[in-house]
């Protein structure tokens, strides 16, 4: 799952790949279940009775999400705050780990997007829910880093998605209201997160159309011109 979240608005856009630990499956796994059992193992303190597989839907469903949420339902009610934080920090380690080895494929038409808006004076921006040192390993991997002009992180931002805090910062980095950006995305919780920042977005998703102003299965889809929205001229994100 190595998509672009894009923005743009006023010759300003805001890109940006999600690159949160849950984007990636850890240890082992299929299609059906994730195994997070793995990372409870990587620090001290493993609790023999906490849930170790996550359905693929679970999966799926905690794109766009901050560490805080997603693990709080994938580790269950009697999960402490200090074991969640703890088992976030091996995720997102092991995410790394992973991307730098491994390297990381953008779905269709993400990077190609990324460096026309670019080459076309588009200022971009990443407004992510992943910790800024996964978004710094993403943009490498994926050899796009000199295409933005601002990130927004998880360090950046009190409340995850569908707050709109992360697109209404990431604009304001950009110089630009958020009215007059659009926000690419892949999860539900981004399309709601721009609807409330009062932003135009842009659903990408392989599965069920998403609630966006324009709704795709892949970005290579997209015609020529579609970033240009009535009332934008830009682009603002999320992740």
């Amino acid at each position: 799952h190595d998509t672009c979240t894009t923005g743009c608005s006023g010759r300003a856009c805001t890109c940006e790949p999600e690159a949160d630990g849950a984007t990636t499956p850890t240890g082992t796994g299929t299609r059906d279940s994730y195994n997070i059992q793995d990372l409870s193992d990587m620090i001290p303190g493993s609790q023999s009775g906490e849930r170790s597989l996550v359905t693929y839907d679970e999966f799926l469903a905690s794109f766009g999400q901050k560490n805080d949420r997603i693990l709080a339902g994938w580790l269950g009610p009697d999960a402490s705050a200090e074991r969640i934080r703890r088992v976030g920090e091996a995720k997102e380690q092991e995410y790394r780990r992973l991307a730098e080895q491994h390297g990381l494929t953008p779905l269709p038409g993400a990077a190609e997007w990324i460096h026309r808006l670019h080459e076309r004076g588009w200022k971009q921006a990443i407004a992510s829910s992943a910790p800024r040192e996964n978004v710094r390993v993403m943009l490498r991997a994926l050899a796009v880093d000199r295409d933005f002009d601002a990130i927004v992180s998880a360090e950046d931002v009190t409340a995850g998605k569908p707050d709109p805090q992360v697109f209404v910062r990431a604009a304001d980095r950009l110089g630009l209201p958020p009215e007059r950006c659009i926000v690419v995305e892949d999860a539900a919780v981004g399309i709601e997160a721009a609807r409330r920042a009062g932003i135009k977005s842009i659903g990408v998703s392989r599965g069920a159309p998403l609630d966006a102003d324009i709704a795709v299965s892949a970005l290579s889809d997209l015609p020529d011109d579609a970033f240009e929205l009535p009332g934008a001229i830009g682009i603002a994100d999320v992740a």
